[in-house]
């Protein structure tokens, strides 16, 4: 039962990342909160694929390692600067400190706002 369950969370959650990985890639159009639920979405699988007991020899590892370099070919490295209240580059960043290169609507304004302000 608990490999069954398994499998269909994977199943849902590879589903949405590819889906959040896609949108990325065409560029995102989605608000800042859709673009953090698609990041979550990535935790989700991840989880699912280290924590939950099941069968394992079925799991979309290739897939998901995909997914994960369109993902970081998509997108740029950020790091926030709190004492300047911004957002600027950062060659170390994480999945969750990353932003689409391209942007469009309500997310492209957001960083117009928090990102790296020119001098």
């Amino acid at each position: 039962m608990e490999d069954l369950a398994r499998r269909r969370l994977i199943a849902i959650y590879l589903t949405n990342w590819s889906q959040f990985v896609e949108r990325v890639r065409a560029g995102f159009d989605g608000s800042f909160t859709d673009y953090v639920g698609g990041v979550v979405a990535r935790a989700q699988l991840e989880s699912a694929l280290k924590v939950w007991k099941g069968n394992r020899a079925d799991d979309p590892v290739d897939e998901v390692r995909r997914l994960d370099r369109v993902f970081d070919e998509s997108t740029e490295p950020l790091k926030w600067l709190a004492g300047r209240n911004i957002m600027v580059p950062s060659p170390n960043a994480k999945r969750w400190w990353r932003r689409p290169k391209w942007l469009i609507g309500s997310l492209r304004e957001y960083f117009l706002v928090h990102g790296e302000r020119k001098a």
